[in-house]
């Protein structure tokens, strides 16, 4: 028996790889990308949390544990129109854009 660090060497070592081959995208499942794929525009085009928390301002937060003021509540689709301004939060949800001063969210969870 050879260890399997030669077995997997030896192995990739008498490996090719295929040529790009062009498909329609619903036959794509399973293949691998030939080359990395970027988009051009940012998506979303806005600054937006990927969890369920508040918003807020992180220089708030130095002097952890701190108390801050919940001004609003923004869902996923909202267009806030508040600033927070100093020792204030908000309430996000995911995929919700932060409001204008925002800089962290903090997960529910650990609020």
């Amino acid at each position: 028996m050879i260890p399997l660090s030669e077995a997997r060497a030896y192995v990739l070592e008498r490996m090719k790889a295929l040529p790009p081959t062009k498909v329609k995208l619903d036959s794509a499942l399973g293949l691998v990308l030939a080359q990395p794929v970027a988009s051009t525009d940012a998506i979303p085009p806005f600054d937006n949390t990927a969890v369920d928390g508040f918003a807020l301002r992180s220089m708030d937060t130095t002097t952890a544990p701190v108390t801050l003021d919940v001004v609003a509540t923004i869902a996923a689709g909202d267009d806030p129109k508040i600033e927070l301004g100093p020792k204030e939060a908000a309430r996000i949800m995911t995929g919700a854009p932060l409001p204008l001063g925002a800089d962290a969210v903090i997960m529910v969870e650990r609020t």
